[in-house]
């Protein structure tokens, strides 16, 4: 029989996976749209941004409540006894980048299209932010006011990525981190975080099978 939490895990990544890829779409589909000199008309980029915004504020609240539905539901198979995205910024404000970079670039003399498809990275950035941030803020309250948590692990997840794990998260999965310390290292980060208590720490043995894999082919697990 699969193990639960594993199950869990698998299913939870993949869920924030399609969520990011599911609002970058929508995002993509608003400004694809525009025409070239629509993008620099002040109040389509405005109707844009704020439509970008909404989309954004309906993702994030999405997320955190699916997350705190696999954290709580982890954390019971656990037997945890349960307790109880950007500073000085709004989304509208947020949502406004990917068109000013586009400006910016057509201003130094990049054509349309590839002015464009920087936008549009910036935006899966914003969206891959945002999202992870959300997550990784829910799991921490919920950690925090949870006396039977001691610690966090990061669980890694090299089949969500074309190149596999980063060398970064490898290192950050060896480790435990204070509940209020651990969160994504870097852009596009796919690692999920699990609750590691006084007798249970099942983020250990399911990285513990990806790392095997990985030190197998890697030929050891020096720094080489």
């Amino acid at each position: 029989m699969a193990d639960p939490i594993a199950t869990a895990v698998t299913a939870q990544a993949k869920l924030a996976t399609k969520s990011a890829a599911t609002l970058l779409r929508q995002i993509v589909a608003l400004w694809a749209a525009l025409g070239p000199s629509q993008w620099w008309n002040d109040d389509l980029v405005a109707g844009n941004a704020a439509a970008s915004a909404t989309l954004a504020d309906a993702a994030l609240a999405h997320t955190r409540r699916t997350e705190r539905s696999f954290q709580t539901a982890v954390m019971r198979r656990m037997d945890v006894t349960d307790g109880y995205p950007r500073a000085n910024v709004t989304p509208f404000e947020v949502y406004q980048r990917p068109a000013k970079e586009l400006r910016f670039l057509q201003a130094q003399g990049l054509s349309f299209d590839e002015a464009h498809q920087r936008a549009t990275r910036r935006a899966q950035n914003l969206v891959d932010a945002d999202l992870r941030r959300a997550r990784f803020d829910e799991s921490r309250s919920l950690y925090s006011s949870t006396a039977m948590i001691v610690a966090t692990r990061r669980v890694i997840h090299p089949e969500l990525s074309q190149s596999g794990t980063c060398g970064l998260c490898i290192v950050a999965a060896s480790q435990v981190y204070g509940t209020s310390e651990l969160q994504g290292l870097h852009d596009g980060c796919n690692c999920t975080q699990l609750p590691v208590t006084g007798k249970s720490d099942p983020g250990l043995t399911l990285n513990r099978n990806d790392l095997d894999e990985i030190y197998a082919a890697a030929g050891g697990n020096d720094a080489g």
